[in-house]
């Protein structure tokens, strides 16, 4: 065991259900994103069928009564941006959207596959760009919120960000 590996000691906590680890280490999902970035649309649509983005798209459009009730957000961020899965399924309601991520590698990607879709991208923690660029109108997020173990933190962050009245689809 090497104490300042990040990925061993991301996995040791998982396997041993470890409660004092509040969350994956930002080292730890930055080098594996920036490893995977090349591979991870294929390896996630392709061969593992992921449509969780889609999912997230249509319980969206339910709960506005369908996509063309849906309103337009001033203000956008895709939590976690990875290629830009979900980021493209809610660019038609965002008037300025930003693209998120640990991984300049993986934010990289997402401007190599989808050139248009966002209008700024912040390489950073999700926690401290949602209270640096408050008021934000809306936060989306497909599936980044697994690397939070304990999500008070995140919450927290996500309620200073959020403009009143803000939304959250996640």
């Amino acid at each position: 065991y090497n104490a300042e590996n990040e990925n061993a000691k991301h996995m040791l906590a998982a396997i041993t259900a470890d409660a004092t680890v509040k969350r994956a280490s930002n080292t730890y999902v930055t080098q594996l994103f920036d490893e995977y970035a090349h591979n991870f649309e294929h390896s996630l649509v392709d061969e593992l069928g992921y449509t969780g983005f889609e999912r997230l798209r249509r319980a969206f459009d339910r709960a506005f009564g369908g996509r063309d009730n849906s309103p337009v957000f001033s203000l956008v961020i895709d939590a976690g941006c990875g290629t830009g899965l979900a980021g493209e399924q809610f660019r038609n309601v965002s008037h300025h959207l930003v693209g998120v991520d640990l991984s300049e590698a993986i934010i990289e990607e997402a401007k190599r596959t989808r050139p248009n879709l966002y209008d700024e991208t912040r390489v950073g923690d999700v926690t401290e760009v949602f209270r640096e660029m408050k008021p934000v109108s809306f936060i989306i997020a497909a599936d980044s919120y697994i690397y939070f173990g304990d999500l008070g933190p995140l919450f927290q962050s996500m309620q200073e960000g959020l403009s009143d009245g803000g939304f959250a689809a996640f």
